[in-house]
């Protein structure tokens, strides 16, 4: 399942910014520039969004809120059902559901 913060962060490189601290910064820009790292880049902020943009960005916040939402309360309900009743929504067969192996043959007359 996908959480919202992954949903709306799905590129995690701004997590990489603690990897420089310890180094010189000498060579801190030397790793930045191995990696193709600009050398602004954990500085940066993004440009704000227009008001069209807006819109659409906020539809889609609340799409991923609503996804988010429906997959925990599905999950919540299915670990907070008893034994008997995951029995009961299972079809009560068993572990097959009575298809294929484990069908008890009729008795040879």
């Amino acid at each position: 399942m996908c959480n919202l913060h992954d949903a709306i962060l799905w590129d995690n490189d701004y997590l990489h910014e603690e990897d420089f601290v310890d180094f010189s910064p000498e060579d801190t820009e030397a790793i930045k520039q191995a990696m193709r790292i600009e050398p602004e880049y954990f500085l940066a902020i993004a440009p704000d969004p227009t008001t069209s943009q807006m819109e659409i960005l906020r539809d889609e916040l609340v799409a991923m809120c609503v996804k988010v939402s429906e997959a925990v309360l599905a999950k919540t309900a299915v670990s907070e059902r008893k034994p008997s009743e995951k029995k009961k929504k299972s079809g009560g067969k068993g572990k097959n559901n009575g298809k294929g192996k484990g069908k008890k043959k009729p008795p040879s007359e």
